[in-house]
């Protein structure tokens, strides 16, 4: 009923600055089409807020419709990579993943890439490769005197989860 209403309705029944947080409330009660379909919606006026299309995305992926995800958000912001290379590391797509993150690198967010880098050493730990994890975190040391805390905390948790 809401989606005949606000596709046929001459007025805003939902500002877009209040479509973000529905959104994310529809995607965290697990109804993702419903929510895409008011993203749908809100597109033809305006983007959504940046929250609301992280929500999407890692809603899609949780789904398993990480290739949709990609479609719709690949370009959004750098930090939606981290959900894209979690994604494809997750399914075991670690080509996928490590062109991401070659992408990634190029970016010059050494927040974001290291934030990836803890991905991949917290894949490598879960499959018991700690040689291949602690090349991640050497690979990645170069970058440490850039980052900030949040970088620098998922890195932590990984080594002190696994260390």
């Amino acid at each position: 009923m809401f989606h005949y209403y606000a596709a046929n309705s001459k007025w805003d029944l939902i500002t877009n600055r209040c479509s973000g947080p529905i959104i994310i409330a529809l995607c965290d009660e697990g109804k993702l089409d419903e929510a895409l379909e008011l993203y749908k919606h809100f597109l033809l006026r305006d983007r959504p807020s940046y929250r609301a299309q992280l929500a999407l995305a890692q809603g899609l992926v949780d789904a398993g419709r990480i290739d949709e995800a990609v479609d719709k958000f690949y370009c959004v912001d750098r930090s939606v990579y981290g959900i894209f290379i979690r994604g494809f590391l997750d399914l075991g797509n670690l080509e996928r993943a490590n062109q991401l993150f070659q992408e990634l690198k190029l970016s010059d967010d050494s927040d974001s890439v290291v934030q990836a880098s803890a991905m991949f050493m917290e894949h490598w730990f879960k499959q018991e490769m700690d040689e291949k994890a602690m090349e991640c975190y050497l690979s990645s040391k170069e970058e440490f005197s850039k980052i900030y805390a949040t970088a620098a905390n998922a890195l932590l948790k990984v080594l002190l989860r696994y260390g």
